[in-house]
């Protein structure tokens, strides 16, 4: 769960998902963090679905691309470089 958490925040460079976090928060903050969640969810709807699947799955879901792997049938290799791939894109997609 520690590690789920930490790879959440570089992916997100410290946008949180956490609603009680949102709730506490001023309205300022609370319109911030639903714009960032509009981003992320308008990036994975936009990159290829091989990506945002293994992405949701693992960073959501909090599946080991192991465990990806074995459900979707595929190389580890291949859901590790998705998944990396699925990063870079939302990354770019943040930043723009």
């Amino acid at each position: 769960a520690r590690d789920l958490r930490r790879s959440r925040r570089r992916l997100l460079s410290g946008v949180s998902f956490d609603l009680d976090q949102a709730e506490d928060a001023g309205p300022r903050e609370r319109c911030e963090h639903q714009e960032a969640v509009r981003s992320i969810d308008s990036g994975l709807a936009e990159m290829p679905s091989r990506c945002s699947c293994v992405v949701q799955l693992h960073y959501w879901s909090g599946w080991t691309a192991q465990q990806i792997a074995a459900s979707e049938r595929l190389p580890l290799g291949t859901v590790k470089s998705r998944i990396r791939r699925g990063l870079e894109l939302l990354r770019a997609r943040l930043r723009a």
